[in-house]
């Protein structure tokens, strides 16, 4: 699969914040934000997809802890 779930996001992290924390296990063709229709931020989980399912196993292998915007992700 090129499809990663990341979940714990910061209610205030963008797009943008996402691709900077998980570029480097790979090209990253689409981050799809989940987002709440009511206050318009995130629900807190979003999809990266990889133009490679190696490099989303790669992002899976080595970023368990990864922070974006300060917030821990699982």
């Amino acid at each position: 699969r090129r499809i990663t779930e990341v979940g714990g996001l910061n209610r205030d992290a963008k797009e943008e914040d996402v691709r900077a924390a998980f570029a480097e296990a790979g090209e990253i063709t689409e981050v799809r934000m989940i987002m709440d229709a009511g206050t318009k931020k995130n629900k807190g989980y979003c999809f990266v997809r990889y133009h490679e399912a190696a490099q989303a196993r790669k992002a899976i292998a080595e970023f368990g802890n990864v922070k974006v915007c300060a917030s821990p992700i699982g």
